[in-house]
């Protein structure tokens, strides 16, 4: 292999190997290559990083107890077991105080809060982790986004075309409303 040595600057001689059609420049103190920067070094690391960061976190939500993501497509494969027959209380902020969905096993939906009456509407898998029940004579759709013996996310499909989600809790008895102003 032909080698010469020439200067770029006045402080870094650069030896220049020619393999194959394809010429590297390197630096003879450390032997890097001048194609991979310090900078460019760091996004390809970052970016294996990044690969097997994915490939474990499945895995590694297991390990510090946070539930299985339901995955678009995946199916209702144990889903729907774990949803159904559980009374789940909504921990999202914007929403009326002791709000709670029950999916009942016989497609009944009980959905009610402290300071609401009642509801009962039937509800179904559609497909996947697609579920839908009836309010008010109009079809409501949401996703499954995760599900677990505790904790349930719905992406809730709005009459105006945006998504809404909810988190739920699977409620422990006893559960009260608590006072609320009057």
């Amino acid at each position: 292999m032909p080698r010469h040595t020439q200067t770029l600057d006045a402080r870094m001689p650069v030896a220049r190997m020619t393999v194959a059609r394809m010429t590297v420049a390197r630096m003879p103190e450390t032997g890097v290559s001048a194609a991979l920067r310090p900078a460019a070094r760091r996004r390809q690391q970052l970016g294996r990083l990044a690969l097997v960061a994915l490939a474990i976190l499945p895995a590694g939500c297991s390990w510090v107890g946070l539930p299985s993501p339901a995955l678009p497509g995946s199916g209702n494969k144990g889903m729907e077991e774990l949803l159904r027959d559980r009374v789940w209380l909504n921990q999202s902020p914007d929403v009326p105080p002791g709000t709670l969905r029950a999916f009942l096993s016989d497609g009944t939906l009980v959905m009610t809060s402290c300071v609401e009456t009642y509801r009962l509407a039937p509800w179904r898998w559609v497909s996947g982790a697609r579920i839908v029940w009836e309010e008010d004579g109009t079809n409501v759709g949401a996703e499954v986004v995760v599900v677990s013996k505790d904790t349930l996310g719905l992406a809730i499909d709005l009459a105006d075309g945006t998504t809404e989600t909810h988190t739920f809790k699977a409620a422990q008895s006893p559960v009260v409303c608590p006072d609320l102003p009057r």
